[in-house]
């Protein structure tokens, strides 16, 4: 009897090791890829119109992407995007996303452009322009 209990405990005791040394070693194989991390950016510039349609100048845009590398495929993590007011002549410009849409490495946005004119009373006209940031 005691050398039947020590037979099965030495069996437990071979497979238990096993299972244990299969484990260790199945978990020092895997390897995770690394990423790397990259930032890009993107300058477009938009047209400002006047009422009559006419083109008086234009207004910067910038998409700021945060990229991630991994298995050699780009993907975007992150993006910002932003357009800086400015003065053409007497007339106040400024713009803000409409709508904006991603697929891949290209980002769609539909900018709504404001020109503020130095009239009495002060005349608004206001445009819409759509801008594909493409980041490959």
């Amino acid at each position: 009897m005691k050398k039947l209990l020590t037979s099965i405990l030495t069996a437990v005791l071979i497979l238990g090791g096993v299972c244990v040394s299969t484990y260790a070693l199945s978990e020092e194989n895997v390897v995770e890829p690394r990423a790397q991390i990259f930032e890009e950016e993107i300058t477009k510039a938009i047209p400002v119109k006047n009422a009559s349609g006419k083109q008086i100048g234009t207004l910067n845009t910038k998409c700021t992407a945060t990229l991630r590398y991994v298995n050699g495929k780009f993907t975007i993590d992150s993006y910002k995007l932003t357009a800086t007011s400015k003065s053409i002549g007497t007339t106040r410009v400024s713009a803000t996303v409409v709508s904006k849409s991603s697929s891949g490495l290209l980002i769609s946005v539909t900018w709504k452009v404001k020109a503020q004119f130095a009239t009495i009373p002060p005349q608004i006209v206001y445009t819409t322009s759509s801008v594909n940031y493409n980041f490959n």
